[in-house]
């Protein structure tokens, strides 16, 4: 019988018997067991997909706070190796920069070009496109792609606005408003009311210095001087700027957005404008030895920057409502500042600086404060630190 030869055997055949009564397989050698491999249940990716998506959406591609969307798609790969919205959530990160670095190096910006070929060598270091790309960004590196210009009129001072260039400013007046026909692809012309201003940008290595008393001036009460959008490596050195006109303006001086590296030395921005200063996402900015004076509504608007230092500069004679406002931003510095004759009077903004709760790292330092007519010298206490510095006849005192 089947058990027989089993015994008999040692257990090294088993026959097999036709036999609906034993079911047994039969085997020259010991049969082996099947085996039984689990099915591993399907890795759920959905939620961390989503949070991919977002980081993509808001930009954080390789950089960002809580995650970036690099970090996610490759988590989601680990988890599930074939996963075709991540590939093509990597696809879409290599594409965003590729065009990101085309459009920089278009414009001139060198070094911001750079920035991004160092993240699509993270993101594919065998992208087809980036030995091209990194050849061209070598090429606007050379330093005979830098230009010194000398202008003497404000036609000249316009057209000559670029890339890696230094203008040189004789002097004497120019007043913006009168060459708005001036065609420049590095400006864009907006009419925000009564006149038009010039939104300069993208440029890079851009340098505008001028001999003593030379201003850059515009007539529309309702535009800014001059606005800087998506720059890098901004200097202005030397120069007065403001408008033509007294009285109530509803435009600023000088606004950077979306800016890195900007320096302003040696000038004053004066009123009538509203306010003198508007950085809005701005990275490392410096305003040194410079005045801010005479405007009608506050003195500066900080949101959404970082890095911010004042030194050595005077604020001064200007009103209306809260003076120094500060949101969204980190590490902003006065440091041996003059702040005076600044006031307010109005019961919804009394403050001499105004600081936002999401703000850090803001500091006041070595510096004089006196004489300003504000009913209250800052909104939250805990976020100004203050280090030696000196308050004389101020309403708030």
């Amino acid at each position: 019988t089947a058990t027989n030869v089993e015994r008999a055997s040692r257990g090294r055949q088993v026959p097999w018997v036709s036999s609906s009564l034993t079911g047994k397989d039969f085997c020259f050698t010991p049969c082996s067991k099947p085996t039984f491999v689990p099915q591993q249940p399907p890795v759920d990716v959905s939620r961390l997909l989503r949070m991919c998506e977002r980081h993509y959406k808001a930009n954080r591609l390789t950089t960002g706070r809580g995650g970036t969307a690099l970090a996610c798609y490759e988590e989601v790969l680990k988890k599930d190796p074939m996963n075709e919205k991540a590939l093509a959530g990597l696809e879409k990160i290599e594409a965003r920069y590729i065009s990101w670095i085309k459009r920089a190096l278009d414009s001139g910006q060198t070094e911001r070009a750079k920035r991004y070929l160092a993240s699509l060598r993270k993101v594919n270091p065998e992208s087809p496109q980036l030995a091209e790309l990194e050849i061209k960004a070598e090429e606007l590196l050379k330093p005979s792609s830098f230009n010194i210009v000398k202008v003497n009129n404000v036609r000249e001072f316009l057209e000559a606005i670029a890339p890696n260039t230094t203008i040189e400013l004789k002097k004497g007046i120019y007043n913006i408003s009168h060459a708005i026909d001036v065609k420049n692809k590095y400006i864009k012309w907006e009419n925000p009311y009564d006149g038009y201003q010039p939104i300069i940008g993208p440029v890079e290595n851009l340098t505008i210095k001028a001999e003593n008393g030379t201003k850059i001036l515009i007539e529309p009460r309702y535009a800014f001087v001059m606005s800087f959008e998506n720059s890098r490596n901004i200097l202005i050195q030397n120069v007065i700027l403001g408008h033509t006109v007294g009285g109530t303006c509803d435009g600023g001086v000088l606004r950077f957005s979306k800016s890195d590296d900007i320096k302003i030395e040696k000038s004053i921005l004066f009123g009538s404008g509203t306010e003198g200063l508007v950085l809005e996402e701005v990275n490392n900015f410096e305003f040194r030895n410079s005045t801010i004076r005479d405007c009608t509504d506050d003195l500066m608007t900080i949101k959404d920057s970082k890095n911010v230092l004042f030194e050595n500069c005077t604020l001064k004679d200007t009103g209306q409502f809260d003076l120094i406002n500060i949101s969204s931003s980190s590490g902003v510095t006065f440091s041996r500042c003059l702040i005076k004759n600044n006031w307010n009077d109005s019961e919804y903004s009394p403050y001499l600086f105004s600081i936002d709760s999401i703000s850090s790292n803001i500091s006041l330092e070595n510096s004089i404060i006196r004489d300003n007519r504000t009913r209250k010298f800052l909104n939250n206490q805990n976020k100004l630190r203050l280090l030696n510095n000196q308050f004389i006849g101020n309403a708030f005192d």
